[in-house]
């Protein structure tokens, strides 16, 4: 995938964290990560077609979680290009 040709890229936006008590943190917290990816969307001219926020879910527990199963399964529809999320971690 080329992204300096000019087109928009229909991406889906992920936010999660492992505990609630991130919601509120400044580094890993839920405002942060859309933060992070409001400047993902803007810098990479991206667009987001659907979002995702996981709240209280571990890395090796989100396989499990429904909402990032059908995340999953929306990657794979034509209309989807791909995943945006502040970091990588917040995928796996």
């Amino acid at each position: 995938m080329n992204i300096n040709d000019g087109r928009k890229r229909r991406v889906i936006a992920l936010a999660r964290i492992s505990t609630e008590e991130q919601a509120a943190e400044g580094r890993a917290g839920l405002l942060r990560q859309w933060d992070d990816i409001g400047r993902a969307v803007d810098r990479w001219n991206l667009e987001v077609v659907r979002k995702y926020e996981i709240i209280d879910v571990s890395g090796a527990d989100v396989h499990l979680n429904g909402d990032f199963r059908q995340m999953l399964h929306e990657i794979t529809l034509p209309s989807v290009d791909g995943i945006v999320a502040a970091a990588m971690d917040r995928i796996t």
